[in-house]
């Protein structure tokens, strides 16, 4: 608890900044996986008790959203005794603060907290209104680990809005990845106490083995490109909003793409592959829960094959659309 009462709260979270870099610029270091608090990267000892950080953008624009620190409290209690201390901290400064509640409902891009959790609002227009203003700072617990995020509330508002396809004006075409495929993980890696170390440090940071981010970066780019496309029909005026419906699912035509939870499917075995990697650590088993994991991070090539063949037929059929249209997606 001392480490919370002398933790640089200046430097975490401001109404301007979070860890040095201010709300909107486009200097932060950039996520290749952009859910919230996957990307993760070590912070040094000044932030204690938060051991890692992870930084999100606008999905389009890439503009900084915030930072959502993070460290493993151990058990419920400690975690909660935790937010209340750090809870502490705000009140000092005199931000609006709203406790959570089973009860509790709210927009999408301001959850409520939980029982035992807590957000704060550096002003009143960050928590409501048609176009809000100001930081929110959220403390949560899940699992063993607490959770600080400060995030600008008119770049959440932003970033919501990217994600749903509504792209700012001009936004440019995106460009397709260039580097060269690399090779997978070497499962000969687990042979060794040094192989399985820099394996854990992947999985424990939560970082990504090189093939991963190289995935990752041409699905997004998949992903990128219909959107664009999507917006550019939808902004012609020339596209009902049913038939822009048929052409956001035209990708589940073939037999492997069809299922449209194909991916998700994947991905919960990929979830059960990481669970037995823990159950054979657990059992004094280092170099078999090492493969397990590697198995783990293999099912991204799983999910891209999927993937691709979803988006290859959604950007088909869009194409397709545009020709009979007359218009035009350079």
């Amino acid at each position: 608890m001392a480490a919370i009462d002398a933790m640089p709260l200046d430097r975490l979270c401001t109404t301007e900044q979070a860890l040095g870099y201010r709300f909107g610029a486009s200097d932060y270091p950039p996520s290749v996986i952009q859910t919230p608090g996957v990307e993760r990267h070590k912070l040094d000892a000044a932030a204690a008790p938060f051991e890692t950080v992870s930084f999100t953008g606008s999905k389009w624009s890439a503009r900084y959203v915030g930072a959502i620190y993070a460290f493993d409290a151990g058990d419920k209690q400690t975690g909660l005794a935790a937010i209340r201390r750090i809870a502490e901290r705000f009140r000092q400064r005199g931000w609006i603060e709203r406790k959570g509640g089973i009860e509790d409902d709210g927009p999408i891009i301001d959850y409520p907290p939980g029982p035992g959790e807590v957000n704060f609002y550096s002003r009143a227009e960050a928590m409501r209104g048609p176009s809000r203003q100001g930081v929110r700072a959220s403390l949560r617990y899940l699992g063993s680990e607490v959770s600080f995020a400060c995030e600008d509330m008119a770049m959440v508002e932003t970033h919501a809005r990217e994600v749903f396809g509504d792209l700012p004006p001009g936004t440019p075409r995106p460009a397709a990845p260039t580097a060269p495929r690399p090779k997978a993980l070497d499962p000969a890696l687990c042979a060794t106490a040094e192989g399985r170390a820099g394996i854990d440090a992947i999985t424990n940071l939560r970082t990504q083995d090189a093939l991963t981010r190289f995935i990752v970066e041409r699905m997004n780019y998949k992903e990128r490109l219909v959107v664009w496309k999507t917006d550019r029909l939808e902004k012609s005026g020339k596209v009902s909003k049913d038939r822009m419906l048929e052409l956001a699912t035209s990708g589940f035509g073939g037999k492997l793409a069809g299922n449209p939870f194909a991916g998700l499917s994947i991905v919960m075995e990929m979830l059960k592959l990481a669970e037995k990697a823990e159950d054979l650590k657990a059992a004094g088993d280092p170099a078999g829960a090492c493969r397990a994991t590697l198995q783990a991070i293999g099912g991204i090539e799983k999910v891209e094959t999927v993937t691709a063949a979803q988006w290859a037929g959604m950007e088909s059929a869009i194409d397709a659309e545009a020709r009979r249209l007359g218009i035009s997606l350079d």
